[in-house]
């Protein structure tokens, strides 16, 4: 394993009283780092290109251990509340937004199935304030430093399975899901944007567009998540939505599970484990449940990466 441990790793939440519209089942009941999940490390990397030693979080699951076995490497990147964030708050008082990389280190899905988990920072040092006017995985320094991240510890962790590296994003993660995961195709075995940031008048969208006008990324799973107001809110039209109407005219087949344009397909849980198995590699999610408001719509992870028939085709996908 790469990087100097830190020996910091994240504190339990304390239990607390839940709010009246957090009870009855509803997702946030569970979300953080508390006694059913297992706990981040932090540790450095040396980053070449801005000359900076960048912190990151990092988990091992306890199976890789004392074992030549290797497990799949989810990468998750996170939105913009995090943008800049201190190593000391990282992933900390924004649960919600966090959900992206703690869901998996519930201690369920480790059992289910055990992987390495990887959340980087989008730093101070990666942000290049001179010739940047915002910031965004999309960017120079902060791609190049997923890219080399990943290289390295790849190359440095023999049970980590190269073929077999997802790579996960809520918002502003979303959108560097999309965009991270065309230009690094050949390395991904699976995407899973969530709720992204996405719009299609970006530069980011026309990258992965022409990528999938190219069929450079047809092979490329990718299973996109988004409540239908969140995505109608979005200043143009949402790119998760377009980028499956590109999909769709470029005979990809994708496969809508909820909505399709203004129709209500509603498929049951059957029928999209029927898609699994049938082997379909591009799934689009618009969800309708209730929520109060745009900004509470702009949660679809927690429901996500709750979803069983998720986590059954993601683990599933692997580089050929």
């Amino acid at each position: 394993m790469i990087g100097e441990e830190e020996n910091a790793r994240e504190k339990e939440n304390p239990e607390r009283e839940k709010p009246e519209d957090e009870k009855d089942g509803n997702p946030r009941d569970t979300i953080g780092n508390g006694k059913g999940s297992f706990e981040f490390t932090t540790f450095q990397f040396k980053h070449e290109l801005t000359d900076s030693i960048i912190p990151y979080s990092y988990f091992e699951p306890e199976q890789a251990k004392d074992t030549d076995k290797k497990f799949p490497l989810i990468m998750a990147l996170h939105g913009a509340e995090y943008f800049l964030s201190d190593k000391e708050m990282f992933l900390k008082g924004q649960e919600r937004t966090a959900y992206m990389a703690l869901a998996w280190l519930e201690k369920e899905k480790q059992s289910k199935n055990p992987a390495f988990v990887v959340a980087p920072n989008i730093h101070d040092k990666m942000w290049d304030r001179d010739t940047e006017s915002y910031f965004g995985w999309e960017k120079p320094n902060s791609s190049d430093f997923v890219e080399k991240l990943l290289d390295s510890i790849i190359a440095h962790n023999e049970n980590v399975d190269d073929k077999r590296v997802y790579l996960v994003g809520h918002s502003m993660g979303g959108t560097g899901s999309w965009y991270l995961g065309a230009k690094l195709s050949t390395k991904i075995a699976a995407i899973v944007p969530l709720s992204s940031a996405f719009d299609s008048s970006d530069s980011s969208f026309e990258f992965v567009a022409s990528n999938i006008v190219n069929q450079d990324v047809r092979d490329l799973p990718v299973w996109a998540f988004i409540h239908r107001a969140d995505a109608n809110a979005k200043r143009d039209e949402d790119g998760s939505r377009a980028a499956f109407g590109i999909m769709l005219e470029n005979n990809y087949d994708p496969i809508y599970t909820h909505r399709k344009d203004t129709v209500d397909r509603n498929l049951t849980r059957e029928e999209i484990f029927e898609q699994i198995e049938a082997g379909k590699k591009h799934f689009y999610t618009e969800y309708s449940y209730p929520c109060s408001s745009v900004g509470d719509c702009h949660f679809a992870q927690e429901f996500a990466l709750r979803e069983d028939f998720l986590i059954e085709w993601l683990f599933r996908q692997r580089k050929e």
